[in-house]
Protein backbone atom coordinates (compact mmCIF):
# COMPACT_ATOMS: atom_id res chain seq x y z
CA UNK A 1 0.00 0.00 0.00
CA UNK A 2 3.03 2.28 0.15
CA UNK A 3 2.33 3.46 -3.39
CA UNK A 4 -0.87 5.11 -2.20
CA UNK A 5 0.13 6.31 1.29
CA UNK A 6 0.02 9.96 0.23
CA UNK A 7 -3.43 9.46 -1.27
CA UNK A 8 -4.62 7.86 1.97
CA UNK A 9 -3.27 10.79 3.99
CA UNK A 10 -5.07 13.19 1.65
CA UNK A 11 -8.33 11.26 2.03
CA UNK A 12 -7.99 11.13 5.83
CA UNK A 13 -7.54 14.91 5.93
CA UNK A 14 -10.13 15.87 3.30
CA UNK A 15 -12.77 13.18 2.89
CA UNK A 16 -15.60 13.59 5.40
CA UNK A 17 -18.16 11.48 3.55
CA UNK A 18 -17.57 11.09 -0.15
CA UNK A 19 -14.89 12.52 -2.40
CA UNK A 20 -14.58 12.45 -6.18
CA UNK A 21 -11.05 12.77 -7.53
CA UNK A 22 -9.96 12.84 -11.14
CA UNK A 23 -7.15 10.62 -12.34
CA UNK A 24 -5.05 13.79 -12.71
CA UNK A 25 -5.72 14.83 -9.12
CA UNK A 26 -4.76 11.37 -7.87
CA UNK A 27 -1.54 11.56 -9.85
CA UNK A 28 -0.72 15.01 -8.45
CA UNK A 29 -1.34 13.78 -4.89
CA UNK A 30 0.64 10.52 -4.95
CA UNK A 31 2.54 10.53 -8.26
CA UNK A 32 0.89 7.24 -9.22
CA UNK A 33 -1.42 6.54 -12.14
CA UNK A 34 -4.79 4.87 -11.82
CA UNK A 35 -3.98 1.51 -13.36
CA UNK A 36 -4.57 -2.18 -12.72
CA UNK A 37 -2.49 -1.97 -9.50
CA UNK A 38 -4.79 0.77 -8.22
CA UNK A 39 -7.83 -1.35 -8.99
CA UNK A 40 -6.23 -4.33 -7.24
CA UNK A 41 -5.60 -2.13 -4.16
CA UNK A 42 -9.32 -1.53 -3.63
CA UNK A 43 -9.40 -3.96 -0.71
CA UNK A 44 -6.36 -2.26 0.85
CA UNK A 45 -8.24 1.05 0.94
CA UNK A 46 -11.01 -0.67 2.89
CA UNK A 47 -8.56 -1.70 5.61
CA UNK A 48 -7.83 2.00 6.11
CA UNK A 49 -11.49 2.99 6.30
CA UNK A 50 -12.13 4.05 2.71
CA UNK A 51 -14.13 2.37 -0.01
CA UNK A 52 -13.68 2.91 -3.72
CA UNK A 53 -17.30 3.15 -4.81
CA UNK A 54 -16.79 3.74 -8.52
CA UNK A 55 -14.00 4.07 -11.03
CA UNK A 56 -15.35 5.84 -14.11
CA UNK A 57 -12.95 5.24 -16.99
CA UNK A 58 -14.86 7.57 -19.34
CA UNK A 59 -14.96 10.54 -16.97
CA UNK A 60 -11.55 9.53 -15.54
CA UNK A 61 -12.76 9.89 -11.95
CA UNK A 62 -12.78 7.81 -8.77
CA UNK A 63 -15.50 8.04 -6.14
CA UNK A 64 -14.26 7.37 -2.59
CA UNK A 65 -16.33 7.12 0.57
CA UNK A 66 -15.23 7.09 4.17
CA UNK A 67 -16.47 4.14 6.20
CA UNK A 68 -17.46 5.37 9.66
Amino acid sequence: MKRYDQLLRYLKDNCLGTEVLTFSEIFSICREHVDSDFIAAKSDFERYGFKIRKIDMNARTVLFSREI
